[in-house]
C-alpha cells in the first residue's frame, strides 16, 4: 500500500518526530511510504531518508507563493500514485486535498491535526486563514486524526467535522527512551554539571506558544527561594545566537544557572540527565511529545495545563495553570523537597504509564488499521 505523507515542514517538532517514529516502526512489507515537505528537508528529512524512504521537498519559502506551489505536487503524486494521502499539520493537510486530485482515482485523504486551538487570534494571519478554510473543507477528508481529545473538541467547536474524528495518541519508543544512570552522567559531564546538582530541563523550539518567559520567571522565583537548581533549555532557537532569548534571559532569570544547548540530536540522553522535566507552554499544545519522552526515561514532569497534559501525566506528575510562574516554581520546589527516593518511585510509575498506554507498536498499529480500513 503506497502512502504519501504531505507535511508542512521537517524541522525538529512534535509532529515531525511522530512522523519519523511512525515511518521507522511501520511494516515496510505492507506499506510503501513517500514524504513530501512543503518546505525543505529540515532536521528530520535526512533521518527519514536514512530509512530508505524518499523525501520530496517543494522548498516553499514565502507564503505568497503557497497556492501556486501546489501545482508542484502534480509530478510526485502522478509518479508515486498513492493509495492514500496522509496530511500532517494545517498547511500539509490542506495541500493533501488538491494532491489527491493529481493521483489516479482520487485516493482517500487523512488529515493529522497536531495542536489544540485555544484562540485562533494567537495564530499568524496566514495560519488563521488556513484554519478557517480547513474547517469549511473538513468534510472532504476520509478521517481527521487528532492526537489529543482536547484538540478534537476545540476544533469541532470551531466547525471541523465531528463525524470524521479519529483519536490516535502519540507513541513512544520505550526501548530508546528509557532510564539510564550512565546517560545521566554523560550529559552532566558534557555540560559541566555536577552529578549531585538538581537539574530542571525544558525541550522546545523558541516560539511564543512555549512561553519561555514563564519558564525563566519561574527559574528566578525558585532560586530566590534558596533552591540552587540548574536549568537546561534545548531545541531550535534555544542557543546563545538567539538575541531575543539572550535579552530575556538576562532580564528575567538567574542567567548564570541557565544553559542553552540548542538543537539536541540525542533526546534520550537529554532527558536521562534531568531530575525534573517541564513544559511551560501557554497554548496550542495537543499531546506534547516531550512529556511522554521524559516519562519513558523515568523522569517526573511538571507541566502547564494545556492540551491533554492531564491525561498524559495521570497521577505521576504535576500540572499548573498556564502563565503562572509562581505556581510553576512552587511545583518544582515540591518535587525537590520530595527527595531522591520519592522522585525515583514516581519516575518508575511515569515510565510504566507510557509503556502501558502509549507504546509505539500499539500506536503504529492504529495508523495501519485505519489506512487498511480506508483503502
Amino acid at each position: 500500500m503506497r502512502i504519501c505523507h504531505v507535511i508542512s515542514g521537517l524541522r525538529m517538532g512534535g509532529a515531525e518526530r511522530m512522523l519519523l517514529k511512525l515511518l521507522s516502526a511501520s511494516a515496510r512489507s505492507r506499506f510503501d511510504p513517500l514524504v513530501i515537505s512543503l518546505l525543505d528537508q529540515g532536521v528530520v528529512g535526512p533521518d527519514i531518508e536514512s530509512l530508505g524512504i524518499p523525501v520530496v521537498t517543494l522548498d516553499l519559502a514565502r507564503p505568497a507563493g503557497w497556492l501556486s506551489s501546489l501545482s508542484e505536487l502534480r509530478k510526485p503524486m502522478r509518479r508515486f500514485n498513492p493509495h492514500l494521502i496522509q496530511g500532517w499539520m494545517y498547511h500539509g493537510n490542506l495541500a493533501a486535498l488538491p494532491g489527491a486530485g493529481f493521483a489516479t482515482g482520487r485516493p482517500p485523504v487523512v488529515w493529522n491535526i497536531r495542536q489544540s486551538l485555544d484562540d485562533i487570534r494567537a495564530e499568524k494571519p496566514l495560519t488563521q486563514a488556513v484554519i478557517r478554510l480547513s474547517a469549511r473543507l473538513s468534510n472532504q477528508p476520509a478521517a481527521l486524526i487528532y492526537n489529543a481529545k482536547t484538540a478534537a473538541l476545540q476544533h469541532e467547536r470551531f466547525g471541523f467535522a465531528r463525524q470524521r474524528r479519529r483519536l490516535i495518541a502519540n507513541g513512544f519508543d520505550t526501548d530508546t527512551f528509557m532510564p539510564s544512570p550512565t546517560g545521566r552522567a554523560r550529559l552532566r559531564d558534557a555540560l559541566g554539571i555536577g552529578h549531585d546538582e538538581f537539574v530542571i530541563g525544558l525541550a522546545a523550539r523558541y516560539h511564543p506558544m512555549k512561553d519561555i518567559d514563564n519558564f525563566l520567571r519561574a527559574a528566578h522565583g525558585l532560586t530566590t527561594r534558596g533552591y540552587p537548581a540548574r536549568f537546561l533549555l534545548a531545541g531550535p532557537g534555544m542557543d546563545p545566537g538567539n538575541a531575543a532569548l539572550m535579552t530575556r534571559l538576562r532580564t528575567l532569570a538567574p542567567h548564570s544557572r541557565v544553559q542553552l544547548t540548542g538543537i539536541c540530536t540525542d533526546m534520550p540522553l537529554f532527558f536521562q540527565g534531568l531530575d525534573l522535566a517541564t513544559l511551560s507552554s501557554s497554548r496550542s499544545e495537543g499531546f506534547p511529545n516531550v512529556l511522554g519522552e521524559a516519562m519513558a526515561c523515568g523522569i517526573p514532569c511538571v507541566a502547564t495545563d494545556v492540551g491533554d497534559v492531564r491525561h498524559i501525566l495521570g497521577d505521576t506528575g504535576t500540572w499548573v495553570a498556564p502563565g503562572d510562574p509562581e505556581a510553576l516554581a512552587q511545583a518544582w520546589s515540591a518535587w525537590i523537597d520530595s527527595g531522591v527516593t520519592e522522585r525515583a518511585v514516581q519516575g518508575q510509575r511515569a515510565r510504566a504509564r507510557i509503556v502501558t498506554h502509549y507504546g509505539l507498536p500499539a500506536i503504529v498499529s492504529q495508523y495501519e488499521t485505519l489506512y487498511t480500513e480506508l483503502t
